[in-house]
């Protein structure tokens, strides 16, 4: 008697679990990073992360939580309970404050100065959560940067090649946030 019940509970909490295919999964992208202020032991960043809904059906987005790697080595983190309702098939921008302690800055120019020419890697992983599910959405995304050219436009980081993975093309912009 139990034993039907219980096969039961399982095949749809597994087809639940599965309802989004790696083709509508959204996709989580840093955009910018602009420092805000620094302290002795902190430093606060506004970091720009545009999620992409690459499904027909609306993302409502309840927040998402997110660490930033530089050269390899843990940097900031931050986490955002920023409501956004994405329509099908389009993107949105959320402004998150990042932050990151005087040990993460030692480690970077530490790094800086050993690297001096080569490029500036960077790696921003983290949890997407969106209304409906249980779990959030992990997602991933590398990318590099030439240091003279983020010098020159007074940013630490914007668009450059990269790749996104999420653990499992621009539409027209459609961003509306939820009071």
């Amino acid at each position: 008697m139990r034993l039907p019940v219980i096969l039961t509970l399982l095949v749809s909490l597994t087809t639940a679990c599965t309802t989004l295919t790696d083709e509508a999964r959204p996709r989580v992208q840093l955009a910018g990073l602009q420092m805000l202020d620094a302290t002795l032991m902190e430093q606060r960043f506004l970091a720009r992360v545009r999620i992409q809904n690459r499904d027909r059906r609306p993302l409502e987005v309840e927040g998402l939580t997110f660490d930033l790697e530089l050269n390899g080595q843990p940097f900031a983190s931050g986490v955002s309970h920023r409501k956004l309702v994405l329509d099908g098939l389009s993107e949105g921008v959320v402004e998150v404050t990042l932050t990151s302690t005087l040990f993460g800055l030692i480690r970077q120019i530490q790094a800086l100065q050993a690297q001096q020419e080569a490029p500036f890697r960077y790696a921003f992983r983290g949890t997407l959560y969106v209304a409906g599910r249980i779990a959030g959405i992990p997602f991933s995304e590398e990318g590099e940067m030439a240091l003279d050219r983020a010098a020159s436009q007074g940013r630490l980081m914007r668009d450059s090649g990269h790749s996104s993975r999420i653990n499992d093309p621009p539409s027209s912009r459609a961003d509306r946030p939820v009071p």
